[in-house]
């Protein structure tokens, strides 16, 4: 299976099992967050200096969170009309929805999060993982995909975004690459390395809490393994060799409105 083909699969999968549970209500929530919407061709129109469309089939899921049942987190992608099909652009918006009314309890959108160009961007679904920065806190993520090649290589990459809400208020405070794939095929791997049939690159990240805190949220230790491998040809076949594996570490602070690596911006005591 392609690397492309595991990735559609996987979103899929994700966005299938998150919107079970929720997907009854989605026109109803979408109606109350856009009240001046005009239903088109599947789904809404949002008037303004550009026009918007919201798919109601492949646009918009939610999920009831885990952690806090009595809120759902909503996600409504806007695409920018016309579509380009070559380089199509869409915000994101982000929805808490009071799971017994319906009522909007927050919401922000993250303008071009959807956007793609070299590399086509894919949204996930939501993550309600207790990724620990204080305890009772109300902090949930969303990952998002991309893909894309160049120069013989095809590359494959997810990213993780956590938000908070507070006071009503709902701010995005981190942003992690946390796993891209890098591939070449047995072609041009032979033209830059005789022998070899291919090559790949993977690295992943893992996010655990730190005790020390920082503007009350705790640090986080971000722990990253990169693997790289070849598949040479040997006698006749491809064997699959890992050619090195490097591991580091690194602390995120919380500086007041992000989290970002320690020691490259000075922190708030």
């Amino acid at each position: 299976m392609t690397l492309r083909k595991k990735l559609l699969f996987t979103c899929a999968l994700l966005l299938s099992q998150q919107a079970f549970a929720c997907q009854d209500q989605l026109a109803g929530i979408v109606k109350r967050a856009y009240p001046h919407a005009a239903f088109n061709d599947g789904g809404f129109d949002l008037p303004g200096a550009t026009l918007l469309h919201i798919d109601l089939n492949d646009g918009v899921s939610c999920k009831k969170w885990p952690a806090h049942p009595e809120w759902t987190l909503v996600s409504v992608t806007l695409q920018h009309m016309p579509a380009d099909p070559r380089d199509p652009e869409a915000d994101l918006e982000i929805l808490v929805v009071d799971s017994a009314t319906g009522a909007i309890g927050s919401r922000l959108v993250e303008d071009g999060m959807l956007d793609s160009d070299a590399m086509r961007t894919g949204l996930l679904g939501f993550d309600t993982a207790r990724y620990g920065v204080t305890p009772g806190s109300l902090v949930f993520g969303i990952r998002t995909s991309s893909t894309g090649g160049a120069h013989g290589w095809s590359i494959m990459a997810e990213t993780l975004r956590l938000y908070a809400l507070k006071a009503a208020a709902l701010t995005r405070i981190l942003e992690l690459q946390t796993s891209s794939e890098s591939a070449r095929g047995p072609s041009e791997s032979r033209r830059v390395h005789k022998g070899s049939a291919n090559e790949n690159d993977l690295e992943k990240r893992t996010i655990a809490p730190a005790t020390q805190v920082h503007n009350g949220l705790n640090d986080l230790l971000v722990q990253t393994i990169r693997t790289e491998r070849d598949s040479v040809e040997r006698e006749g076949r491809d064997d699959r060799i890992t050619v090195s594996r490097h591991q580091s570490s690194e602390r995120y602070i919380f500086d007041g409105d992000v989290y970002v690596k320690a020691g490259s911006k000075p922190p708030t005591p």
